[in-house]
């Protein structure tokens, strides 16, 4: 299988992420600068995806 990498940068800059086996983890405030919505809106979004596993 090909790996691919994406790099995408917000408005107020890049964003440092950790990579661990695989995953790239963030924070909720880097979620929320990455995508430009507020925090509830961010953890809404996780939680609805949580809930569908």
């Amino acid at each position: 299988m090909d790996k691919e990498i994406s790099i995408y940068q917000s408005e107020s800059g890049a964003i440092e992420v950790r990579l661990a086996q695989d995953t790239v983890w963030l924070t909720q405030a880097q979620m929320v600068s990455l995508f430009g919505r507020d925090q509830v809106c961010c953890f809404e979004a996780y939680w609805q995806y949580l809930q569908g596993r």
